[in-house]
């Protein structure tokens, strides 16, 4: 059985070997960034409120699970119909991609209009 360490570690390698990943990360840090300083300006505000409140998690992945199967079809559905498993890192990075833009985009979305809601003029 595969140990939730080399699970960890694959993935992490996956993570740092895919262009597109590499491309958004400073996007995601700057965002993340962004995150911190308006939490240390509410105390109230946490990231982790932004990530995974309002139902965040639940929303992700039943948008993982729709768009992630989408894609998957769309990519290794030639593979799958000649019966070749497709690579499994491959396949869970399909559905983790839209699980991980959903919920950026809410944590975002919900940022900028708490800074709507706070910031006076």
């Amino acid at each position: 059985m595969i140990s939730e360490f080399l699970i960890y570690k694959l993935a992490a390698n996956l993570i740092f070997k895919t262009n597109v990943v590499l491309r958004s990360w400073n996007l995601i840090n700057w965002t993340l960034l962004s995150m911190a300083i308006a939490e240390r300006e509410n105390p109230s505000l946490t990231i982790s409120q932004l990530a995974f409140g309002d139902g965040t998690p639940k929303k992700a992945a039943i948008t993982a699970l729709l768009v992630g199967t989408i894609l998957t079809a769309i990519n290794h559905g030639d593979m799958i119909l000649d019966g070749i498993t497709p690579d499994i890192w491959k396949v869970v990075l399909t559905y983790c991609v839209p699980y991980c833009v959903t919920t950026w985009g809410a944590a975002t979305g919900k940022l900028a209009q708490w800074r709507r809601n706070n910031v006076t003029h």
